[in-house]
């Protein structure tokens, strides 16, 4: 999960146009995914201080290696370097998600619309709060 920071760095991003760098964005994926620069170490058989030089923008990976950091991450290369469409990201998260529920159970389908349905009447609840001026 993204912390606030990550989530403000993109938006950022997102508004200004710009692609994020590679270092940033092989931490944040590590960081989103839940690895330690250690478990990436091992993975791609390189060591900690390497995987540090690459997030810290200090070396690059060549592309062999950063092959094989995006087949470990579950992401695509352009996901990688930030140049993946919101469109493309929207229809992936679709069919992830899709493919999750398609394994549930019935009633734990039906667990999961009340929970969704419960999670955006909350939202709505909240957001028209925050619109209501202050007395």
């Amino acid at each position: 999960m993204a912390t606030r920071n990550e989530e403000e760095n993109a938006i950022q991003r997102e508004e200004k146009g710009t692609i994020p760098n590679l270092a940033d964005r092989s931490r944040e994926i590590r960081t989103q995914l839940g690895f330690s620069q250690n478990d990436v170490a091992k993975a791609l058989h390189v060591t900690r201080g390497f995987i540090s030089n690459v997030e810290n923008g200090r070396v690059n990976m060549s592309m062999r290696l950063m092959v094989y950091y995006a087949q470990l991450m579950h992401v695509s290369l352009d996901e990688i370097a930030g140049l993946t469409d919101k469109q493309y990201l929207s229809t992936a998260l679709d069919n992830e998600i899709m493919e999750e529920v398609s394994q549930l159970s019935l009633e734990e389908k039906n667990d999961l619309l009340n929970q969704l349905r419960t999670n955006r009447k909350a939202q709505k609840a909240k957001d028209e709060t925050k619109e209501e001026p202050d007395s």
